[in-house]
């Protein structure tokens, strides 16, 4: 992301947790909900059924992604986004601040568009299971 001149600087880098309101009753996610937040920490609740697209994620940062426990089409290991599908399990976002190597998981059959995008990897591999892998992964 381009540094910005400081009389310019979004309201998005000063935000750093974004926790809908508890009983909050959002089902989707449309896509340039978080464009503009950098760095921040985001907990998708229970409720959310649907994010538009991967793209949701590509005009941010999150440092990490946490879904409650309770969401039935969402998911996160070690801070990595995964939505269920009909055809198996997409990886949706890769975090930025996430480093080193990592394998894509055997259970993942495809990669979102931009899921890796501002990610800080050394290195990694993907599993044989993954048939799609989206647009702008690197």
């Amino acid at each position: 992301m381009p540094d910005y001149s400081p009389e310019y600087i979004s309201i998005g880098r000063l935000i750093e947790n974004i926790r809908f309101a508890e009983g909050s009753s959002v089902t989707e996610i449309k896509s340039s909900a978080f464009d503009g937040i950098y760095r921040a920490n985001i907990v998708i609740p229970a409720t959310v059924e649907k994010i538009e697209n991967s793209s949701v994620f590509s005009e941010c940062e999150f440092n990490s992604v946490t879904v409650e426990d309770r969401n039935k089409v969402f998911f996160t290991v070690d801070g990595v986004l995964y939505e269920r599908t009909e055809d198996g399990i997409a990886l949706i976002y890769f975090p930025t601040k996430k480093t080193g190597e990592f394998t894509v998981p055997e259970y993942v059959t495809a990669i979102a568009d931009v899921a890796f995008t501002y990610s800080t990897l050394g290195g990694g591999f993907i599993a044989e299971t993954v048939a799609y892998v989206g647009v702008g992964f690197f």
